[in-house]
């Protein structure tokens, strides 16, 4: 109270009196100081009565447990025990001994108690104290995750009878840390008056300025700090379990949707989070050794690199082969066995091949075209090797977890950055040995999820930094050209636009030119990156969507119907503008004739995409899980894992996740709860196309480990103080400093060049086709009977009897470029559900592939056995004619730049 008085008062000019009151509170401090220690002294001594009560129980326990396990008959050495189990029995029995000894020495003996007080002061052995016991921790806990959970089946005998005192010393371990910690903060506990009476003039100025960091409010936060963080954890648990109950009450997001019902991701299971905080201790302990010699910025930078190699070699240490070889987006099949698109990731792939031929998205509005330019980009760089695209793309991806790491520390530390990023690498590992057995999205799909969920981080973290300096040009430049680079991925998220506004509004108390100013350049830059794909929609089909809409009107339009029905068909409309007008006006009208179903839907598919995020977490999962069993799917038995049996599990999550929102929320306000809403944000948008789960959710189901990871970590600072990570606090992050760069004449080539830049990068999948040389050029008729004639004379058969044939049959003459060339028997095709043309399931055996031109053509070759090899993505020929069932049946196809064995141009034929 009387720090509140103080602070309270110290605007008005009483230094005077304020003088005399802090040398008299000093006077009776020296006075009560004997009594004050000892109070501490007895302190100490509870404290170190509980160690040593508690450390007499642990080992008594252990000792129970280890002695209880089944006693070996082969290699008995003493009362049915092993050498090993023995001497396992004997170490605890002496640290039971030890632990009573010193519950009674300490009880008997004040020298003890003074002792203990007094270590606080040494603090060479107070710190090889600390260092041990961390050592210890880590070790034990290294050895239970390796034999118990790595390698289980070589060692699951020495982790049973390992388990019990492995145990006890890391309890014993933590509770030393404990108690060392705890002692050391009675030295803290003290309000110096001296220091106050040395800057008398006035205790609330330095240097003639206020400062930020004052004396008495500084020593406000930190005891408010505590009593907010619980406070604020508590209303968000509440929120949880009443977000639980109506789960439970409702069924609302467990509920299956008859016509759409996608699983949830990958999860990650226990062992995998115990190693991942064990790798975060020891990448903190190493950045901690250096700390003084390497600039935060720099660790940072480090840390990020590392981050970014580990993803990258773990992910791409598994075969590309391997992973797709079930694909249902990327599967293998004769005659080239090798993984080219499927379904979706087919019609990015095919843009993207059309993009590097120099044809570019010809007459059409492509769907995700950023991510098909990206697609394109890898593909340049790889030589069109489709498995090295692969790779660098998945190396590319490896940069999530990189950036989860990045926002982890911008909004708490460097360990739940650490924590954030180890999960998703390992969620994303996971993954990839699973999906041969079962269908996932991941980073070796041409898919446009994981991309996303780059670019919004990304996004994210340049928001971020922008709110935290809000009058900063080049954050708010450059948040708003991120936003526009993931809006020409998935276009909803161009209704982040004004939650963002909104939202920095409300964070900025005061409105001034300044802030105005940023938003402008937030907007304009936001605007002038879409503007030359909205230029080109509206050039193509007069209107302003990023998106394909005869693929996405046509099926949101189907989704809203009860039962889903199909709308009428587009063939039956005069033109595409009256086919978009009917899908809107049924949306609009079955919306307004059934409010409460799509209501019902919405919040179902919403609440879907909530919980699946929260299950990314092993919550109900069983703790027996180990590395051989990551391809146990019960992470999918999502009313199994919320049911009340696994009520202790949901909760111990629950705790941390809201610890985190509590922890985000204190130590920067609005800004810590900034990822909630955008991820919220996007899979409302996602479940109002009626859709939910699966890779629908995956750009923003990390949210909620990111917040466990912020929870855990802050509670870890909160018990060991000794280890907590720099934190910048918020009004250290909002300091301006101003550069030599801002004051001279350069300070607005920086933000200019950011801009030009971001345009460049946004205009890509429009400007691609200019900067890349068309390489196909549909020929005429004649033309590649010329060609065919040219080989005829030079090589003769077969040739002259391929030319007698078109001659006298009228046969069709096309050229361009094979894609995607697969062979199929008889009754087999692609296992999407709506595979193209030329992979359907059909009743004879055939070659079917793209042949790439300025029509694009679905080509189908008759042929009794597949082919050794047909070249990809390469310049060719197809002799045939057209088909009344929607491809063009061919006879021959003849590469005339590839040379076979016996020197001529290769040809394939019926």
């Amino acid at each position: 109270m009387f720090l509140r008085f103080m602070q309270k008062t110290s605007q008005y000019q009483i230094t005077p009196i304020f003088r005399m009151a802090v040398k008299k509170i000093h006077s009776i401090s020296i006075r009560i100081k004997p009594e004050m220690n000892r109070m501490k002294t007895r302190r100490v001594q509870q404290f170190v009565n509980s160690y040593f009560a508690l450390s007499a129980l642990e080992a008594s326990a252990a000792i129970f447990w280890l002695a209880s396990i089944q006693k070996e008959d082969t290699d008995s050495f003493i009362l049915g025990f092993s050498f090993s189990r023995f001497l396992m029995i004997v170490f605890l029995f002496f640290s039971l001994s030890a632990a009573l000894l010193g519950l009674l020495w300490n009880l008997s003996s004040k020298k003890v108690q003074q002792y203990f007080y007094n270590l606080h002061k040494r603090n060479v052995v107070h710190g090889i104290l600390i260092r041990f016991c961390v050592f210890l921790f880590f070790l034990f806990s290294s050895i239970l995750l390796y034999t118990g959970f790595l390698n289980p089946a070589d060692y699951r005998l020495y982790y049973q009878r390992l388990l019990p005192l492995s145990l006890f010393i890391i309890v014993l371990s933590i509770q030393s840390i404990l108690l060392l910690q705890r002692i050391e903060s009675e030295k803290d506990e003290k309000f110096d008056s001296s220091a106050v009476i040395r800057n008398m003039e006035n205790p609330f100025e330095k240097n003639g300025k206020t400062t930020q960091t004052q004396i008495i409010p500084s020593m406000l936060r930190i005891a408010d700090s505590h009593d907010m963080l619980l406070k604020r954890s508590i209303k968000i648990f509440l929120i949880e379990v009443g977000i639980f109950l109506i789960i439970r009450i409702t069924g609302l997001g467990i509920t299956p949707d008859p016509l759409d019902w996608q699983p949830n991701g990958m999860t990650i299971q226990y062992w995998e989070l115990i190693a991942v905080f064990l790798s975060g201790i020891a990448l903190l302990a190493i950045a901690r050794i250096f700390q003084n010699k390497i600039p935060q910025r720099f660790q940072t930078i480090l840390f990020f690199i590392l981050i970014w190699m580990i993803a990258s070699l773990l992910w791409t240490s598994i075969s590309s082969s391997e992973v797709l070889k079930h694909s249902y987006f990327m599967e293998i099949t004769p005659p080239n066995h090798v993984p080219y698109p499927a379904s979706d990731a087919a019609y990015f792939g095919l843009w993207s091949e059309s993009l590097i031929s120099g044809l570019g998205f010809k007459n059409s509005v492509v769907s995700r075209q950023f991510y098909v330019a990206m697609l394109a980009l890898f593909q340049l760089i790889s030589k069109k090797n489709i498995l090295l695209t692969i790779d660098l793309q998945t190396i590319f991806l490896a940069l999530i977890p990189a950036m989860l790491f990045v926002i982890g520390k911008q909004l708490h530390t460097i360990g739940a950055g650490l924590l954030t990023a180890g999960i998703a690498i390992l969620r994303e590992y996971n993954t990839l040995l699973l999906a041969p057995h079962y269908g996932v999205s991941n980073s070796k799909m041409f898919l446009s999820d994981l991309p996303t969920m780059l670019f919004f981080l990304f996004f994210l973290s340049a928001c971020i930094a922008w709110y935290q300096n809000a009058d900063s040009k080049n954050k708010a430049i450059l948040a708003g050209g991120l936003l526009g680079l993931v809006s020409l991925i998935r276009s909803q998220f161009f209704l982040f636009f004004p939650l963002i506004f909104l939202l920095f509004l409300f964070q900025r108390k005061k409105f001034h030119r300044k802030t105005a100013v940023s938003l402008l350049f937030f907007s304009i830059t936001l605007l002038a990156v879409l503007t030359p794909a909205l230029i080109r929609s509206i050039s193509v089909n007069g209107t302003l969507f990023l998106e394909d809409s005869d693929i996405h009107g046509s099926e949101i339009a189907r989704r809203y119907s009860n039962p889903a029905e199909v709308i009428p068909s587009q063939n039956h409309l005069d033109n595409q503008d009256k086919s978009e007008n009917q899908e809107e006006n049924h949306i609009i009208q079955f919306i307004l004739k059934e409010p409460f179903y799509v209501l019902h839907f919405i919040s179902n598919h919403f609440l879907k995409n909530q919980i699946d995020s929260w299950l990314v977490l092993p919550a109900g999962l069983s703790f027996d899980l180990t590395a051989e069993d990551l391809l146990d799917t019960s992470y999918h038995q999502v009313t199994q894992r919320i049911s009340n049996q696994n009520i202790f599990s949901l909760l111990f999550f629950a705790v941390f996740i809201a610890c985190g929102f509590a922890a985000s929320i204190n130590n920067h306000g609005l800004i810590g709860l900034l990822p909630f809403f955008l991820s919220s944000c996007y899979m409302f948008t996602v479940a109002a196309g009626r859709y939910s789960g699966w890779r629908f959710v995956l750009p923003a189901d990390w949210i909620y480990y990111f917040y466990f990871s912020a929870g855990f970590i802050e509670v870890i600072q909160r018990l060991f103080k000794n280890f907590k990570s720099n934190q910048n606090s918020q009004a250290v992050i909002l300091k301006k400093e101003r550069s030599a760069l801002r004051k001279s004449g350069f300070r607005y080539v920086k933000p200019f060049v950011l801009f030009l830049v971001l345009i460049f990068i946004g205009s890509l999948p429009v400007s691609l086709p200019y900067l890349i040389p068309v390489q196909i050029v549909q020929k005429s008729q004649s033309e590649n009977s010329q060609t065919i004639e040219k080989m005829a004379a030079q090589y003769g058969e077969p040739f002259l009897s391929i030319l007698q044939q078109v001659n006298q049959e009228n046969l069709l003459i096309k050229n361009g470029r094979t894609i995607y060339p697969r062979y199929f028997e008889a009754g087999q095709g692609l296992t999407s559900a709506n595979p193209w043309t030329v992979y359907e399931v059909r009743d004879f055996n055939r070659l079917g592939f793209i042949l790439l031109n300025q029509e694009n053509t679905n080509v189908i070759i008759p042929m009794d056995s597949s082919p050794d090899f047909v070249p990809n993505s390469a310049d060719c020929l197809v002799i045939g004619t057209q088909s009344n069932n929607g491809y063009f049946e061919g006879s021959w196809l003849i590469f005339p730049e590839m040379i076979d064995s016996e020197g001529k141009p290769l040809i394939f034929s019926d």
